[in-house]
C-alpha cells in the first residue's frame, strides 16, 4: 500500500513521516494508528535521503500489513481470553467473585498486550519496514515550472 506524507523528523537513517488521511488507513493498522487515533506518524527507512519538510511517497510492504493486522487483533484477543481464564481460576482459589477476577485480569492482560505492541512497533524489523519510494516535488517547485 502506498501513501503520501511529510517528513517531520530524522533519526539516523530513519524518517518520521506525518501521514495524510487516506481511506485505506482507517482499517489497515500497519502503523498501529488505531492505538492512538490522534497520532498519524510512521517511522520509515530513509533510503532516498529525504529531509525535514519533504513530501514523500511511502510504501508499506503487504507482509508488514498482514503481520501487524495479526498482532493488532489476534494477540490482544488471546491476551484477554488467557487473562480472563487465569483471573477466574485465581479468584476461585482465593474465594473472591470469579467474574470480577476474570474481568479484572482480562482487562489488565489487554492493557499489557497493547503496551507490548507499542514497543514492538517502535523496535520493528528493518526488513519489513515501510520505505520511502520517492521524494515528491514541493508545490513551490511545481509553480516555478509553469
Amino acid at each position: 500500500m502506498r501513501n503520501i506524507g511529510r517528513v517531520i523528523n530524522l533519526r539516523a537513517d530513519l524518517a518520521e513521516i506525518a501521514l495524510g488521511r487516506h481511506a485505506a488507513c482507517e482499517s489497515c493498522g500497519a502503523c498501529l494508528a488505531s492505538l492512538d487515533p490522534k497520532q498519524r506518524t510512521l517511522l520509515v527507512a530513509n533510503d532516498r535521503g529525504a529531509g525535514i519538510g519533504n513530501t514523500v511517497e511511502i510504501e508499506v510492504p503487504p507482509v508488514r500489513a498482514v503481520g501487524v493486522a495479526f498482532l493488532l487483533f489476534i494477540v490482544p484477543l488471546f491476551s484477554v481470553l488467557a487473562g480472563a481464564y487465569v483471573g477466574h481460576r485465581i479468584a476461585r482459589a482465593l474465594g473472591w467473585p470469579e467474574v470480577a477476577g476474570a474481568i479484572g485480569l482480562g482487562c489488565l492482560a489487554l492493557m499489557l498486550s497493547l503496551l507490548i505492541l507499542r514497543f514492538v512497533e517502535r523496535a520493528g524489523s528493518r526488513g519489513s519496514m515501510a520505505r520511502i519510494v520517492r521524494i515528491l516535488p514541493c508545490e513551490d517547485e511545481l509553480e516555478g515550472r509553469r
